[in-house]
């Protein structure tokens, strides 16, 4: 988004566009480094609507209609390759599950405090177990794919960027990584760090793009946590600013998606048309082209 957005209006976007200037030697490199991230943020983003979208309609469908929503997806391939190869999507929609039983629990007025206090600190784990497991299948099954953070040039280009990204939401605008990492790499934006292979029962294994299996836990170092997918997440959980994420309106869908063929088009206008004022930006200095 901002980098399309950075094409149509290269003034606008402050420190974030200038950063992805100092990766683009020349302004070949920036058209490249722009197709680059355009491609992998198209690819990234249809894979991860088509992968997870029909996964909730289908169990939301089957529940709602008195089915087993675990059973639908099963039926529907989810489960196994190729749609669900490491198990991450059955096991969140488990935990799901597990937690609207949950639910049905807690509306028993015969409950004591200590039990419903119980049920409900149940409840928030489980959501919050499903939700990782959702971030970990998009993270690592679709986006840490050779089509978008595990092409080097993305990588780069994602890795100088990083300390100018925020992520805006119905609530705040948060900083990503404020504490250093690379956004393109997959234990950082998780907040996660690797412990050795079974050495902890709590760990998730996590299969990477090269079949290595690698066990992750939330990274321990609080700080390092911050501007995470896992600590997102988290921070969302109590059911005030829950609420708040799904009133929330939605923001604007940028010109540049709404035409595919825009960003590209117009730097390359915007390059002939105003030599004078982007030949200044790219000072003798810069770093090499990604």
């Amino acid at each position: 988004n901002a980098v399309e957005d950075f094409a149509l209006h290269p003034a606008s976007l402050g420190e974030q566009g200038f950063a992805l200037m100092q990766v683009s030697k020349t302004p070949g490199a920036l058209i490249s480094n722009v197709q680059a991230m355009r491609n992998s943020l198209v690819y990234g983003n249809t894979r991860v609507y088509a992968n997870i979208a029909p996964a909730f309609a289908i169990f939301l469908r089957a529940e709602n209609q008195g089915q087993d929503g675990l059973a639908a997806l099963r039926a529907a391939g989810y489960g196994r390759a190729p749609l669900d190869p490491q198990n991450f999507l059955m096991q969140a929609f488990t935990a799901y599950q597990q937690s609207h039983a949950i639910d049905q629990k807690l509306a028993s007025k015969s409950l004591s405090a200590a039990d419903r206090n119980q049920l409900l600190a149940q409840r928030q784990q489980l959501v919050n177990q499903g939700n990782l497991l959702v971030g970990i299948q998009e993270q690592m099954v679709i986006l840490q794919r050779p089509e978008v953070f595990g092409n080097p040039q993305v990588n780069r280009i994602v890795a100088a960027t990083t300390p100018k990204m925020t992520l805006p939401d119905a609530v705040q605008t948060m900083k990503l990584l404020p504490n250093g990492g690379n956004w393109a790499n997959f234990a950082d934006r998780m907040g996660f760090v690797e412990v050795p292979r079974g050495s902890n029962p709590q760990a998730i294994t996590v299969v990477d793009q090269s079949g290595v299996a690698h066990d992750y836990i939330p990274n321990p170092d609080v700080s390092k946590r911050q501007g995470t997918i896992y600590q997102y997440f988290v921070d969302n959980l109590p059911p005030a600013r829950a609420q708040k994420m799904i009133q929330g309106t939605p923001l604007p869908l940028s010109h540049s998606f709404q035409d595919p063929n825009t960003g590209l088009s117009t730097i390359a206008r915007w390059w002939h048309d105003a030599t004078s004022w982007v030949g200044g930006l790219f000072d003798k200095d810069q770093p090499a082209a990604a």
